[in-house]
């Protein structure tokens, strides 16, 4: 059976419809369960399909779930750096949506095994005007970057993202919360400064808030800090 086969066969109306509901796409959405797609990949991976790059090349881009499972074996392969970035950067330029953004960057862990070699890559990113280039950016810096080596830098470089695309505020928010709950103050000096814009600084508070992490007094703290 073919890659192709395989991945049409194991979609369903049912999942279709809830991930075209849940996923805002110009992509076509065929209905494929995430376990589905990681299985598929990794025999993909495997060379279970015949050659690797073959296959990853005949995948289409314009398929929410063949780009979903191109992206993951970007991930797996190992390569060297140059061919690494360049894979990277194919899978970035097709995403249209968080979904394939954050999937992606969650199965990244190549990032987060060698920091400094991906930073200045990502970086990069952050200098872009295209919505899903920031967010890759700044979700995968939050994922990987939020440690006492970076978090500074990281801060820094989110005070610095100006956008009024939905899904790159978001992002921005989510990092701000997430930093709140790991280095609350040095986030809070962030958060006090007032450099954010208002729907973002308020969105970062009401993620940190919702988080498990922080105790009651530290959630009615942040909601003081809420702006107007």
């Amino acid at each position: 059976m073919s890659p192709k086969d395989t991945i049409y066969n194991g979609a369903d109306e049912k999942t279709r419809a809830f991930s075209t509901k849940l996923i805002p796409t110009k992509k076509t959405i065929i209905g494929l369960k995430t376990p589905f797609v990681e299985s598929v990949a990794k025999d993909i991976a495997a060379g279970k399909y015949g050659d690797v790059r073959a296959v990853v090349g005949s995948l289409s881009d314009d398929v929410y779930e063949e780009l979903l499972i191109k992206s993951f074996v970007v991930a797996k392969l190992k390569t060297d750096d140059e061919t690494k970035r360049a894979d990277v950067r194919n899978v970035v330029a097709a995403i249209d949506n968080w979904a394939n953004c954050d999937m992606f960057v969650a199965r990244c862990k190549f990032i987060g095994k060698d920091r400094e070699k991906w930073f200045d890559y990502l970086t990069e990113y952050l200098e872009s005007d295209k919505e899903y280039d920031l967010r890759f950016a700044i979700v995968a810096m939050m994922t990987y970057y939020l440690t006492d080596e970076y978090i500074d830098r990281v801060l820094a470089l989110s005070e610095e993202v100006i956008s009024d695309k939905y899904y790159v505020k978001m992002a921005v928010a989510w990092l701000m919360a997430t930093a709140l709950c790991k280095f609350p103050d040095k986030a809070l000096d962030v958060i006090k400064s007032n450099v954010l814009d208002v729907w973002t600084h308020n969105k970062a508070l009401q993620k940190a808030r919702e988080s498990f992490r922080i105790d009651k007094s530290q959630k009615d703290y942040l909601n003081t800090l809420k702006r107007k």
